[in-house]
């Protein structure tokens, strides 16, 4: 069930969402011999950089498997939910494919649900690329399936050649989400690796974090404890804004508060320089 875990005493445990690899995608792919049969991965920068900024929370890594997600959430006390290259199953927001997607097929049925579990018990969830979009899609929002053909207002190339570890661009943060960032920051520059991004919000959350062109880079459902997404990958810690908002998650994540306007009660060490 559990596919790998790092505990540290009495830690809080944040578990973090593994992609499967099946014969096909390997196929396709045309992994090594060594990799032909099943396995799964994920990106090192999700789990390292809660090690390296959050102190008393561990790690787990979650196989996407829909009979495990109340044993799940029973275990962990906070959600990472890591970006995916395969896209959203436009079914999910009932739509149908508009072009030649690359139909996730694993992790987004049981990211929902155990979304939806975690919802339930009011613990801590942070959605990252991928993980920011699933999180609007559990709550009935929509997507933009191809931002490029689909947003016609677009100025902004969202898919540049990148790796994520240079800005592309910047966003605006809402005054009433600056906390999260540390606080007093109305813009800041980020990364982008992405070509589908949330066209109709969900209900129940709020923008904290867009474009110039208008494109949605952050949610935040306010009458939670915390639930946030974000487009872009914080995980790569290309500024201080980004590395408070992954201490911000672990803060709430240890139950401490993070709902005061400019940082106050949140009890994190966040960075100021």
């Amino acid at each position: 069930m559990l596919s790998f875990g790092v505990f540290a005493g009495e830690s809080k445990v944040v578990g973090i969402v593994l992609n499967k690899w099946d014969k096909e995608d390997i196929e396709k792919n045309n992994y090594s011999s060594f990799s032909k049969n099943e396995f799964y991965s994920n990106g090192a920068r999700y789990s390292d950089a809660i090690n390296e900024l959050c102190d008393g929370v561990s790690v787990i890594f979650l196989k996407p498997d829909i009979k495990s997600v109340q044993t799940y959430a029973s275990i962990i006390d906070g959600l990472l939910i890591p970006g995916n290259t395969p896209d959203i199953n436009p079914k999910l927001y009932a739509e149908k494919p508009i072009t030649n997607l690359i139909i996730e097929k694993y992790r987004s049925e049981f990211e929902v649900a155990l979304i939806k579990e975690l919802f339930k018990k009011r613990k801590p969830i942070l959605g990252i690329c991928a993980g920011h979009q699933v999180i609007n899609v559990a709550f009935d929002g929509t997507l933009y399936q191809d931002i490029p053909t689909q947003k016609q207002d677009g100025k902004i190339n969202h898919n540049p050649f990148s790796n994520g570890s240079v800005t592309v661009h910047e966003v605006e943060v809402s005054k009433d989400a600056q906390h999260l960032f540390g606080g007093n920051v109305n813009r800041y520059a980020v990364n982008s690796v992405h070509h589908q991004g949330i066209k109709d919000i969900a209900k129940g959350f709020s923008v904290i974090a867009k474009t110039d062109d208008g494109l949605v880079e952050g949610i935040q459902m306010k009458s939670y404890p915390f639930l946030v997404g974000v487009q872009w990958h914080p995980e790569f810690q290309l500024s201080k804004y980004d590395q408070n908002l992954l201490k911000t998650f672990c803060s709430a994540v240890k139950g401490q508060d993070i709902k005061s306007k400019d940082g106050n009660g949140i009890k994190a060490k966040l960075l100021n320089k």
